[in-house]
């Protein structure tokens, strides 16, 4: 008689078995953690659905932690800052609420841009990256660039032929100040305001004035510092 479903055969290497089976797969994460898993779940008297969750669970979130720290990696950001770092008590409720807001990554489903605005030193760059770092997370591809980085990068681009690919990035983030020549203003506008026809929402910071920006964008929300 067979062994009843389940039942391990005698003398049979289900270790080494698993460990094929997860490398077949290329899920190392599940090599590396079933027998561990595998004795908590005896002493504590997990159900088999509770283990496999256990262990899957553990792949998954090794996955999506690889995943987030390509995005960050590829989107070249100047340094790593987050929300967490940032000191909400040095900015109005009323901003802190549109940053909490804009945290949420749910600007970028719906293709609205973001424009930051204010002097030098309150924060706009930290925001900027931070929501980056949240768009990363979110499973969202992101650049970041300087705001002239991005007029030659886009201007290349256009003259090749290339702006729409270019513009393709969910999220674009850019900083820092941009002289307005009608050239630099068009590559821009064409980010910001998506006249390229390619949806891209768009995160930027800027130390000019508000009403330049509105000429240039079709939906923004504000920070001012």
């Amino acid at each position: 008689m067979s062994p009843a479903a389940g039942t391990a055969m005698p003398g049979k290497d289900v270790t080494g078995e698993v460990t094929f089976l997860a490398r077949e797969l290329k899920t190392p994460v599940i090599a590396q953690t079933f027998t561990a898993l595998g004795d908590q779940a005896r002493e504590e008297s997990w159900s088999h659905e509770e283990y496999l969750a256990a262990v899957l669970g553990r792949q998954v979130a090794s996955r999506a932690g690889n995943g987030t720290r390509m995005r960050i990696s590829a989107a070249r950001l100047p340094q790593i800052k987050t929300l967490e770092d940032f000191t909400l008590s040095c900015v109005p409720a009323a901003a802190r609420d549109v940053i909490a807001h804009l945290a949420t990554t749910t600007f970028i489903a719906r293709k609205e841009n973001v424009v930051l605005l204010g002097p030098p030193g309150t924060g706009k760059t930290h925001i900027a990256i931070a929501l980056a770092i949240k768009a990363a997370e979110a499973a969202y591809p992101v650049a970041f660039d300087s705001a002239t980085g991005w007029i030659t990068r886009l201007a290349g681009a256009h003259d090749h032929g290339r702006l729409a690919g270019e513009l393709k990035r969910p999220v674009a983030s850019s900083s820092g100040y941009i002289g307005m020549q009608p050239r630099s203003h068009s590559v821009v506008s064409d980010m910001v305001s998506c006249t390229s026809g390619v949806p891209t929402p768009t995160t930027s910071t800027q130390s000019c004035d508000l009403p330049r920006w509105q000429s240039s964008t079709r939906d923004h929300a504000r920070y001012e510092g």
